[in-house]
């Protein structure tokens, strides 16, 4: 046995009723919009990933011996032999220029 809704308790139905449809929908929209962000992050964090992965090879292009610490001092003693070379080139032409016979 059903008993009828006063004009109140119809109206307050009714409102409640409208509020969750307007959540649902509501509810919907966000859910997209976190569909959207997630499929978005995906995609920044592949780039990321390949960003990640050119700089490596970039690096690794630049410093082709970055195996250890070791590779290091081998390269900074290369520096080292290599800097006096000019140093050595001007004195002979200092000489030579010193001495025209």
């Amino acid at each position: 046995m059903k008993r009828q809704l006063t004009e109140r308790e119809a109206a307050v139905y009714e409102e409640m009723n409208k509020r969750l449809q307007n959540i649902c929908s509501e509810n919907s929209k966000l859910e997209e919009n976190q569909r959207l962000i997630d499929e978005s992050e995906k995609k920044l964090q592949e780039t990321l990933n390949q960003v990640k992965e050119n700089m490596a090879k970039i690096e690794g292009a630049l410093n082709p011996s970055q195996n250890d610490g070791q590779n290091d001092a081998e390269n900074a003693q290369e520096d080292r032999l290599v800097e006096p070379r000019p140093k050595k080139r001007k004195i002979v032409r200092e000489e030579n220029g010193a001495n025209p016979e």
